[in-house]
Formats: structure tokens, C-alpha cells, sequence
């Protein structure tokens, strides 16, 4: 079910006064003969202290007519997940960031988007962070994964 549809169910149990709203915004990261990757912020917001915000994004192989994951981008057999932990990790020490959750792995289905140079992985408010962080960005140049990058997905 749609987050939209969540909120509308708690605001007609009464949990929460006030008008419900919700917003989608999306912004095109990357775009180019090769891929379009847009990234999706919606966010609702039914009473309470602050609204709820959730990113999505769509990255799609133009020439193939395709949806990537993030192993889609690898040569087979390389395990991206070493590399993209490692920067997760140093982006979240050297921000100093109040973490909730400790981080030990990305996800299977790690979320994420592509720019002009890189890999954006992205985790959801709260999933390791406080609120107020926001949703925590971690930029991976191309250059880190070296040829196991495959050619055919750099801009």
C-alpha cells in the first residue's frame, strides 16, 4: 500500500487532528542516452511533531528498457557491497552523525540513484539516523568500484 493510503487510514481513525497532506516531488539526477535515474521525495503529514518524508528512486536502462538494481551496474561476480559499506561507514563517522541504528550492510535491495558521477545510495529518516539528519546521501564516485564498473553505465 501507498504511503499516501497509510495516512489517510490513521487520520480516519481519529489518531490525529488537523487536515492530512501529502506531497511528491522529483527531481531527474541523471539523464543521458544511457539512463534516466529520478529521484522521489514524497511526504505526508497527518498531525504530530513533524511530517514523514520517504525517498524513492527509479534508475532505467534506456537502451535495454529496463530497470536496474544496483548489481545490474557490476561486472558479474563482483561484489559491490564491500566498497559501498566501507564509504557508508566513513560517511556516517566523519558526519558525526547521531545514529540509532548501528549500520553493518546495505540492503539486498539497497535503494539508490545515479548522477553524472556517481552512485547516490540513500537510506530512509529513521532507518539509521535521527530526524533531524534528514535522509542520509552518501556519494560513491564511479572511479571507486575501478573496471569492475561496467563501461556501458558510465555518462
Amino acid at each position: 500500500e501507498s504511503t499516501l493510503l497509510n495516512q489517510v487510514k490513521i487520520y480516519k481513525k481519529g489518531i490525529t487532528s488537523g487536515r492530512p497532506e501529502y506531497y511528491l516531488v522529483f527531481s531527474v539526477e541523471r539523464l543521458d542516452s544511457k539512463i534516466v535515474s529520478i529521484l522521489f521525495e514524497e511526504m505526508t503529514y497527518t498531525g504530530g511533531a513533524h511530517p514523514i518524508h520517504f525517498l524513492h528512486a527509479i534508475n532505467y536502462d534506456l537502451k535495454y528498457g529496463k530497470e536496474l538494481a544496483l548489481n545490474d551496474l557490476f561486472v558479474k561476480g563482483f561484489d559491490c557491497k564491500k566498497i559501498i559499506n566501507e564509504e557508508v561507514k566513513k560517511f556516517f563517522e566523519r558526519n558525526k552523525c547521531s545514529v540509532i541504528n548501528d549500520f553493518k550492510t546495505i540492503k539486498n535491495e539497497q535503494d539508490f540513484y545515479l548522477t553524472d558521477y556517481g552512485i547516490m545510495i540513500f537510506f530512509q529518516r529513521y532507518e539509521y539516523t535521527n530526524y533531524s539528519f534528514g535522509n542520509p546521501k552518501i556519494p560513491i564516485p564511479y572511479g571507486r568500484f575501478g573496471r569492475f564498473f561496467k563501461k556501458e553505465y558510465l555518462p
